[in-house]
C-alpha cells in the first residue's frame, strides 16, 4: 500500500510539473434570475487512458505537501481565468476547493495574496474558496481565524458538503462563511426519499437563519431543480445545468 501511494505521489507530481493537470469549470445558476452565479474550478488529470477525476488520486496525496502545490496551481489558474473572463465581459466569481492541509499551511493567506497581486486585472471579489465541513470541524478555531482573514481580504468563503459532518448546527452558527453548499448525497435522492428531502429543507432553513447563501450540488433533473426552488434554495450546480468543461468551452456555453 505504501509503495502504491509513493507511486501515485510521483505520477501526480510529474503530471503537475509536465502540465498534465488541467482545470474544468462547472457553472452555478441563480434560480431566481437564471443568471450565472459563478463557476466551480474542478481539477482533472489528463492521461493517455483518459481524463481522471480528482477522487481517483487526490485522497492518496492529501497528507503530503504536494496537495498544497496543487492548491496553488488551481488558485492561480482560477484567478487568471476569472480575470480573462472579466476582460471578455463576463464578470463572474470562481470557487476553488481548498484541501485541509493547504488551508492549515502557515503560508496559505500569503498564497492567496500572492496570486491576487500577481495576476493583472484580478478582482479579489471574483474568488471564492470552499472549505469542507469536516476540515472546519477538525481544527475549528484555526479555521475560523483563516475564514475571517480571507473575508478581510475580500474573498468569499463557502462551506462545502454541508450536512455530512458532525454537530453541524453548533459549528455553523460560529463559522463566518457566506455560502453553504448542500452535499449531492442529499440532493440526488431527495425526490424519492422524504427523509433526504427533509434534511435538504432543514439545511436551507438553517442557512437562512444565519444569513448564508445556499447552493445545491449534484442537481441532475428538472424535478430536483423545481423542488429546490420551491424549498427556497436559490442557486444550483450539476449536470442538469452543465457538465464541467474546459475554459475554452465556457464562452460558447454561456446562454444568450
Amino acid at each position: 500500500l505504501a509503495r502504491e501511494r509513493r507511486s501515485t505521489l510521483g505520477r501526480v507530481r510529474s503530471a503537475l510539473e509536465n502540465g498534465d493537470l488541467s482545470i474544468y469549470y462547472q457553472p452555478q445558476i441563480d434560480l431566481r434570475s437564471n443568471d450565472i452565479r459563478g463557476f466551480e474550478a474542478l481539477l482533472r488529470w489528463n492521461r493517455e487512458d483518459g481524463v481522471i477525476l480528482p477522487g481517483a488520486f487526490l485522497p492518496e496525496i492529501e497528507n503530503n505537501d504536494l496537495i498544497c502545490d496543487i492548491g496553488r496551481y488551481v488558485l492561480r489558474g482560477a484567478v487568471e481565468q476569472s480575470a480573462l473572463w472579466r476582460r471578455l465581459g463576463l464578470a463572474s466569481h470562481v470557487s476553488v476547493n481548498i484541501a485541509g492541509r493547504h488551508l492549515q499551511h502557515p503560508e496559505f493567506i500569503d498564497d492567496l495574496k500572492a496570486v491576487i497581486e500577481s495576476v493583472p486585472g484580478a478582482h479579489v471579489s471574483d474568488l471564492e474558496i470552499e472549505i469542507l465541513e469536516t476540515t472546519a470541524i477538525n481544527d475549528f478555531e484555526r479555521t475560523r481565524d483563516i475564514i475571517l482573514r480571507c473575508r478581510a481580504l475580500g474573498i468569499r468563503v463557502a462551506l462545502d458538503d454541508f450536512g455530512t459532518g458532525y454537530s453541524s448546527l453548533a459549528y455553523l452558527s460560529q463559522l463566518p462563511v457566506q455560502t453553504v453548499k448542500i452535499d449531492r448525497l442529499f440532493v440526488n435522492r431527495m425526490i424519492n426519499e422524504e427523509r433526504r428531502k427533509a434534511v435538504v429543507q432543514a439545511i436551507i432553513n438553517i442557512a437562512g437563519v444565519f444569513g448564508h447563501d445556499v447552493i445545491a450540488e449534484g442537481v441532475e433533473t428538472y424535478e430536483q431543480r423545481a423542488a429546490l426552488a420551491e424549498m427556497g434554495c436559490h442557486a444550483i450546480q450539476g449536470f442538469y445545468i452543465a457538465t464541467p468543461m474546459p475554459e475554452d468551452q465556457v464562452p460558447a456555453w454561456i446562454p444568450g
